[in-house]
C-alpha cells in the first residue's frame, strides 16, 4: 500500500509538471502572437449574459504605435473604474481577446490536476486494498471452517 501511494505521488508530480510545462508553452505561443497594450476604461464594466461573475464588458481606448487612438469593447474585471488603466491583449488585426495564461494560473491548474490524480489513485488503491483484504479474510474463514469441521467432532467427544 505504501509503495502504491508513493508511486501515485510520483505519477501525480509528473502529471503536474507536464501540465505546467504545456501551459507555459501555450502561454508563450499566445504571447508571441498577441500584443499587450495599456488601455483606458471609458466606461465601467457591465455584466454581460454568459460571462462569469468577476468580469464585465467595458469600452476601452488605446493608442497604437503611431499614436492613433482606437476604441474596443473588451472583458475587464468588474472592479475596473472608468478612467483606470487596464492591460488588454490584441491580435494582429487589433481585436481584443484573452491574454496568455499567467504563471500562477498555470501553476494552480497543474497543482489541481496533480492533486486530483493523487486523490483518485489513493481512492483506487484503498478500494483495491479493501477488496484484497476482504478476499484474504474470506479465504481464511473458509479454511478455518473446513478445519473446524474436522476438529469439532473429536473435540466435542472429549467433553
Amino acid at each position: 500500500m505504501v509503495l502504491g501511494l508513493l508511486t501515485a505521488a510520483a505519477a501525480a508530480a509528473v502529471l503536474g509538471l507536464t501540465v505546467f510545462d504545456e501551459a507555459r508553452a501555450h502561454a508563450a505561443a499566445a504571447q508571441a502572437r498577441l500584443r499587450g497594450v495599456d488601455a483606458v476604461a471609458l466606461t465601467s464594466p457591465a455584466v454581460t449574459k454568459g460571462s462569469d461573475e468577476s468580469t464585465g464588458t467595458a469600452l476601452l481606448r488605446w493608442s497604437d504605435r503611431s499614436g492613433a487612438a482606437h476604441q474596443v469593447a473588451a472583458s475587464v474585471p468588474l472592479w475596473t473604474q472608468a478612467g483606470s488603466t487596464v492591460r488588454i491583449w490584441l491580435d494582429r488585426h487589433g481585436q481584443a481577446g484573452p491574454g496568455p495564461e499567467s504563471v500562477s494560473a498555470s501553476a494552480a491548474r497543474a497543482v489541481g490536476k496533480g492533486l486530483l490524480l493523487l486523490v483518485t489513485e489513493a481512492a483506487l488503491l484503498t478500494m483495491a486494498w479493501t477488496g484484497a483484504s476482504w478476499a484474504v479474510d474470506r479465504t481464511a474463514m473458509r479454511a478455518w471452517e473446513r478445519e473446524w469441521q474436522q476438529v469439532e467432532p473429536v473435540w466435542h467427544q472429549r467433553g
